[in-house]
């Protein structure tokens, strides 16, 4: 399911099947995707102190780097 945005045609979502399938009462809806402020927001540490996030990473380049231990064992 394809959500797209009646004012600008722009597509919200290839994904709203799977949203609507995590989000059944759409609470969430129209599933928009989140600024980065948005999700990254609260406390970092900088050197060992408490920086606020938003201000810290404002204008600025990010990369994010996951992993875990267990990826690739057998």
């Amino acid at each position: 399911m394809v959500l797209v945005d009646g004012e600008t045609g722009q597509t919200i979502t290839r994904d709203g099947y799977s949203h609507l399938m995590e989000d059944e009462n759409g609470a969430e809806f129209p599933w928009r995707r989140k600024k980065f402020s948005d999700v990254i927001k609260g406390k970092l540490l900088k050197e060992g102190k408490e920086v606020d996030a938003t201000e810290e990473l404002k204008g600025q380049i990010i990369g994010l780097y996951f992993s875990a231990h267990w990826v690739g064992c057998i």
